[in-house]
């Protein structure tokens, strides 16, 4: 679970402790008053951190090299909300957000 913006997202019918990001995003999609606070949110999980990604030349998908766990959790996370954490040089970060480079 998380608060983002004074609301708790994570709840799950499932019963176990598994994140749902259901709410997430359409709270950000529909333009819910939060709907900024929450791309910030996620933005910032997708870049601060110091995980590589690397590209699978035979499937095209991005594999994440990370130093812990918790890292590639964060990222993977955020790529589940559209947020696709592609490209690390010595200078910036580029994520694709909602099909967008940023």
């Amino acid at each position: 679970r998380c608060s983002i913006g004074g609301i708790i997202y994570g709840e799950n019918d499932m019963g176990d402790e598994s994140f749902s990001h259901v709410k997430v995003m359409k709270n950000l999609k529909t333009g819910h008053p939060t709907a900024p606070i929450i791309s910030e949110f996620i933005t910032l999980m997708a870049v601060c951190h110091t995980v590589v990604p690397q590209v699978n030349h035979t499937t095209q998908e991005i594999q994440y090299l990370a130093s812990s766990p918790d890292e590639a959790a964060l990222v993977k996370a955020a790529k589940q909300m559209e947020h696709v954490f592609t490209t690390r040089t010595p200078d910036y970060v580029v994520i694709d957000v909602m099909g967008q480079p940023k």
